[in-house]
């Protein structure tokens, strides 16, 4: 459960809709109750639901605390507060009436909100409570002229809330003497390329003094709870956005402002990724480490596993570990499922990226078994094993991702019985799908794939693979059936709906060692649609095909 200031408009605005595509509960709060509710409206009319509207005048004392007290009846207490309102004063002139507004907004504003919806902030949120301040590079300490303040300031882990004061409630002082620039505050000089001319000075002391704010709050939650993990705080810059407030002068979008401010996932969030050492695999792993996640690489192979565990290291991504996984054996799966639960507890993504193809020019049942024991049968089982493990309380869900291919769409069937009830994916069970491909397995044993209408070799003429590609684009279209066939069982079950999204999805044609490195995209480009459907869980994707970050048709 989220909350969000200043949020009727531009950034603010942007950051509710991507919380509330997460399927995060958010509260949207906007002085001006009549633009306020109007956002709402043209958030409910995208079909995002899950977001409601409290007035708040982050300058009045009254209207915090009358938020608060709602709050707390309402929801018993929050998750994640995003400290976005802000103004700047556009008068060229710095006066004592034209500074003191903003800075009871950008400084005092977020402190006294913070303060008191501090106490509603949950102990139990997965990896900590988080409080986030809409900050700027204008806040940076270089726009300082005082050497005094620059170096108290940069002493971050020992700023406390009463020098911040001090500090703002300095150049209030200054301002009302007429004294800035003797007082090394930035001047106009600064800005004298600036459509906002001076006005810009108040505006960065009040960044500086919102940042400086976060580090000294910092401090005291640590010294209160000894870890200081339980609540976690943070400043950001959304870049330099087209927005009202820029007079949309801004080269960054507001879907990307609010990009960094919306991050759900922290260090306690964990993810395992299978069929891991090297390629597509061990690329998703490094993009999910580099956010901060704990990520568990899985492979096959203990000994190449660990050297791709090494390889991570050296790139300084510390955040990952390794368990030995054959996703084709029971035991195996189990022995991962438990280790799982032992030393995590649970998991919030799992992405089954194993996956083999025979490379074999006739199709046996050896070789087709193999195939579909990995892509297919493993796929499920490592599934099931740990859907327990799928925590409840992820933001937005917890999320299983299968890398599967455009070979498994249903055009690649000839069986036009197999391609009509595969085709109502509203409507597939876990049954069925078995049954699809253990028939084929069987057709397989007898010799007659061609005449039950299965993929064969004539349909992959060009490809270097030969009749490998039939018993691959079986396994692909089976998993991409499975994802639909778990997305329903999981509809079904109540109040489970949106708690667990399932996503299948193509990384496109890849140059990695399954296809003799043909492929024409980079193991970059591939890992970007899993890793953005395990972080960002689009909205109504659940049990979908995706490509590109785009629905495609099984």
């Amino acid at each position: 459960m989220a909350v969000v200031t200043g949020a009727n408009k531009g950034i603010g605005l942007e950051i509710v809709h991507q919380l509330a595509k997460e399927g995060i509960t958010v509260v949207l709060t906007a002085r001006d109750a009549t633009r306020g509710k109007e956002a709402l409206e043209s958030l409910k009319s995208q079909g995002l639901h899950t977001v409601n509207f409290h007035p708040l005048d982050v300058a009045s004392q009254e209207s915090v605390l009358a938020l608060a007290e709602w709050l707390h009846k309402t929801y018993g207490g929050i998750d994640i507060l995003v400290n976005n309102a802000g103004i700047l004063n556009l008068d060229k002139d710095v006066t004592f009436e034209t500074v003191k507004p903003v800075l009871d907004t950008n400084y005092f504003g977020v402190k006294n909100v913070t303060k008191a919806l501090l106490p509603l902030l949950r102990d139990d949120t997965p990896g900590g409570a988080r409080v986030i301040v809409v900050a700027s590079r204008f806040g940076q300490l270089k726009h300082l002229k005082n050497k005094d303040y620059v170096k108290t300031l940069s002493d971050r882990e020992h700023l406390t809330e009463d020098f911040v004061d001090s500090f703002v409630n300095h150049y209030l002082k200054d301002v009302v003497d007429g004294s800035q620039k003797e007082g090394g505050w930035p001047n106009w000089t600064d800005w004298v390329n600036s459509p906002y001319g001076r006005s810009v000075e108040t505006y960065s002391v009040s960044k500086v003094a919102v940042i400086a704010y976060v580090s000294a709050l910092h401090n005291t939650l640590v010294t209160q709870l000894g870890s200081g993990k339980k609540i976690n705080v943070f400043s950001c810059t959304p870049g330099f956005v087209a927005t009202d407030f820029t007079n949309n002068r801004g080269t960054k979008t507001v879907e990307e402002g609010a990009d960094t401010p919306v991050w759900w996932w922290s260090k306690d969030t964990v993810a395992v990724v299978t069929g891991a050492n090297k390629g597509i695999g061990l690329e998703i792993v490094r993009q999910l480490a580099k956010e901060g996640i704990t990520v568990v690489l899985t492979a096959r192979d203990e000994t190449r596993g660990k050297e791709a565990l090494e390889s991570l290291k050296r790139q300084e991504l510390h955040n990952v570990n390794f368990h030995p996984l054959d996703v084709a054996s029971q035991e195996s799966i189990r022995k991962l499922a438990e280790w799982l639960h032992k030393t995590y507890g649970g998991i919030d993504i799992l992405i089954n990226n194993a996956g083999i193809s025979s490379l074999h020019k006739d199709t046996t049942f050896e070789n087709v078994k193999l195939v579909l024991d990995t892509n297919y049968f493993g796929v499920k089982n490592v599934t099931k094993a740990l859907l327990p493990l799928l925590r409840d309380n992820t933001p937005g869900g917890a999320r299983v991702v299968v890398v599967a291919s455009t070979g498994g769409q249903l055009k690649h069937l000839e069986s036009k019985d197999y391609v009509k009830t595969l085709s109502d994916r509203e409507h597939l069970t876990e049954d069925f799908v078995d049954s699809f491909a253990n028939h084929y397995l069987k057709d397989v044993a007898n010799g007659s794939q061609k005449e039950r209408d299965w993929p064969i070799w004539s349909d992959w003429v060009n490809s270097r693979h030969g009749r490998c590609a039939e018993d691959y684009t079986v396994s692909k279209v089976a998993v991409n059936a499975y994802v639909s066939a778990l997305h329903n069982i999981l509809v079904a079950q109540p109040g489970r709906e949106k708690k667990i999204n399932v996503f299948s999805c193509c990384p496109g044609h890849v140059a990695t060692d399954i296809n003799e490195n043909t492929g024409v995209k980079t193991v970059e480009e591939g890992a970007d649609t899993p890793v953005w459907l395990a972080l960002h869980s689009p909205e109504g994707g659940s049990g979908k095909f995706w490509k590109e970050r785009e629905v495609l048709d099984f």
